[in-house]
């Protein structure tokens, strides 16, 4: 997880009218005032004198860098194939589409950790130990730290709309969610501080059809491995536009009820809403798919006709006051140590069988030890066949 919080965070804002482009953003030193002010409650910031120029512009306190680059040509297109990529973009927002396909201009914002730009990105992508980056802590901003992290995404914020102030986008490219907004909703969501709808963004998956026919579909919540450490998923199920909606809420609810009640819920664990008829939603801890090494959290509706499980695990009730607080970003009770996982929940044996079958899965040597393993469980936990004991008495 430490690698993720290291990398710098980045916005994209595509514009397609060139002239006005090159009269708001001439040279980008000028706007050192507006982002000095805009930037006021997390400074003081010093310019990089040595890094600006006409088309770079840095700022640095002790604990973080911002910089930003203008280009005065399209950005690749491959930059923006995470976003151009969601179906549900695609669905929803075609025109977002359109504006980063035709864009004329663009500038890439970055936030980073330290007082240097690009030091703590070097070090995670070099392959460096993670205690050891940790330990850099004063050099880097606290890279290991969530609450650092978490500044960090309210600075970018907060750069961001400074600039839209300057001329409105065509689109802006939040990445580290990769979502895809046009620059009035970006402002909106990004105004309010702390905002897991910006941090968080619904990205569909299809598995199949179900019995009756109709695509089955799921939704990854992607960013949500900056906040918990492993990814969410919501399982694939038949569904309508309506119920991804839905969906994406409960992936939110799970987000925050976590962050409030200072655990991840275990598997098999529920949790739901007071609201009449609410959904009961489930949570089981996978490990067996190589596109996640460390895991994910997989969310899953428990219908109304499922069997209950044999274990009824009770979480802690929280107040309103606790969750309102977790959803503004004001309680976090989750371990702010990515050195220190937070804990998890109580876990039953088939989530522990799952896990260890997944990592034997993806291992050469796993067949044997499954099958060790196997006969261990069979002959240390069931008798032995009458026939068989009669045999070994005979001899």
């Amino acid at each position: 997880m430490i690698k993720d919080l290291a990398q710098a965070l980045q916005v994209v804002l595509v514009f397609d009218n060139t002239r006005q482009f090159k009269r708001q953003f001439k040279a980008l030193e000028r706007l050192i005032p507006r982002l000095q002010d805009a930037l006021k409650d997390y400074g003081p910031w010093t310019s990089l004198k040595g890094y600006n120029s006409p088309n770079h512009l840095g700022l640095a306190t002790d604990q973080v860098n911002v910089t930003l680059e203008r280009f005065d040509k399209p950005l690749p297109q491959d930059g923006f194939s995470s976003v151009l990529s969601n179906a549900l973009t695609a669905t929803l927002r075609p025109d977002l589409f359109q504006a980063v396909k035709q864009h004329k201009r663009a500038i890439l914002i970055e936030v980073a950790a330290g007082s240097v730009p690009g030091i703590a990105a070097a070090l995670a992508n070099s392959g460096a130990d993670s205690d050891f980056i940790a330990s850099l802590g004063p050099m880097l901003g606290d890279v290991a730290n969530t609450d650092s992290f978490e500044r960090r995404l309210l600075i970018a914020q907060t750069v961001a709309t400074a600039l839209i102030g300057e001329m409105m986008p065509s689109a802006v490219h939040w990445c580290q969610s990769h979502q895809l907004l046009d620059g009035a909703t970006f402002v909106k969501l990004a105004s309010v501080g702390f905002n897991p709808v910006l941090y968080v963004a619904p990205f569909p998956f299809g598995a199949g059809a179900g019995p009756d026919g109709p695509q089955k579909v799921g939704l990854r919540a992607i960013g949500s491995q900056h906040f918990l450490g492993k990814e969410v998923i919501f399982a694939p199920e038949d569904t309508d536009p309506q119920q991804l909606f839905q969906n994406h809420q409960h992936i939110l609810e799970f987000l925050t009820y976590c962050r409030a009640l200072g655990r991840i819920l275990g598997d098999m664990e529920t949790f739901s809403t007071d609201a009449p008829g609410a959904d009961v939603i489930e949570v089981r801890h996978n490990a067996d798919n190589p596109q996640f090494p460390n895991g994910y959290i997989e969310l899953r509706r428990r219908l109304p006709d499922a069997p209950k499980p044999r274990s009824v695990v009770t979480t802690q009730m929280l107040s309103e006051q606790q969750l309102s607080a977790a959803v503004r970003g004001d309680r976090n009770a989750l371990p702010k140590n990515t050195q220190q996982p937070a804990e998890v929940g109580p876990q039953s044996l088939r989530s522990k069988l799952r896990f260890l079958y997944a990592t034997l899965r993806y291992h050469r040597v796993g067949r044997l030890l499954a099958g060790l393993v196997f006969l261990y469980i069979l002959f240390t936990q069931f008798p032995a066949p009458e026939f068989l004991v009669a045999y070994v008495e005979g001899r």
